[in-house]
């Protein structure tokens, strides 16, 4: 009876997460609401609060449920991490991830950030919201880590390697999905933070405004979740010849 239950639950989990990214993309997340959610999935605007905190959490995938499950997999590991901000980067990795990939393709989870920039914002203030955890997992993960041997020095290697392993995120996000500004190369980074949305990227083949002298030369394509992989090793490889 308990499998049964918990497949319902991640069949309801699914549909929710599919019919909020295909609503964001359809009509843009404002015009998304949780009723026009909960309706396309078959379910009550109260159940889809059982599954996610918000509208945007369910076009992105984040729920409480892979969550915990994701950190308290990596706090009860019982082997130390030999680097432990790259353990902390490759959780906060598939949190970013795998939490996103309910049934949907990598195409339409990056197309839907592009197009409705919050999105971006929400991404960082949820892992913005999780570090406590983070911090109180990864020192559990310490405690058999014979470089640590006592709670105060497992909580400050856990804080200060959370604090690195965010901001490196925070940083590979943004070069994924802000498009460089105008004048910009196309790995240069932007901070989605603050009222401002990222830079829009232009559509190639635009026409060039009246008295332009010449159309705009095309600028590259987005960068994709494998480049924004490649990003997160190389500030991670960034890291160690700093500490050398």
């Amino acid at each position: 009876m308990g499998g049964l239950r918990e497949r319902k639950k991640q069949q309801t989990l699914l549909a929710l997460h599919r019919a909020a990214l295909r609503l964001t993309l359809e009509a843009g997340l404002e015009a998304t609401t949780v009723g026009a959610i909960a309706e396309a999935a078959d379910v009550s605007p109260r159940t889809f609060f059982n599954y996610f905190a918000a509208k945007e959490d369910a076009v992105i995938g984040f729920s409480e449920q892979f969550m915990t499950g994701l950190i308290d997999a990596f706090a009860d590991d019982p082997e130390p991490p030999a680097d432990i901000v790259a353990a902390l980067v490759e959780v906060i990795w598939t949190l970013m991830t795998d939490a996103t990939a309910l049934g949907s393709s990598a195409d339409d989870r990056q197309a839907v950030i592009e197009r409705n920039p919050a999105l971006l914002r929400h991404v960082f203030a949820s892992v913005a919201s999780i570090e406590t955890r983070l911090i109180d997992a990864c020192a559990r993960r310490l405690r058999c880590d014979p470089r640590f041997p006592d709670d105060d020095a497992r909580l400050d290697a856990a804080r200060v390697g959370v604090s690195v392993a965010v901001g490196i995120m925070k940083v590979t996000l943004a070069r994924a999905f802000t498009p460089p500004a105008g004048g910009s190369s196309p790995g240069a980074l932007a901070s989605p933070s603050g009222d401002d949305a990222p830079p829009t990227r232009p559509q190639h083949g635009d026409a060039s405004a009246p008295g332009d002298a010449e159309s705009p030369s095309p600028l590259p394509d987005p960068p994709t979740w494998q480049d924004a992989a490649q990003a997160r090793d190389t500030y991670l490889r960034t890291l160690r010849r700093l500490l050398e």
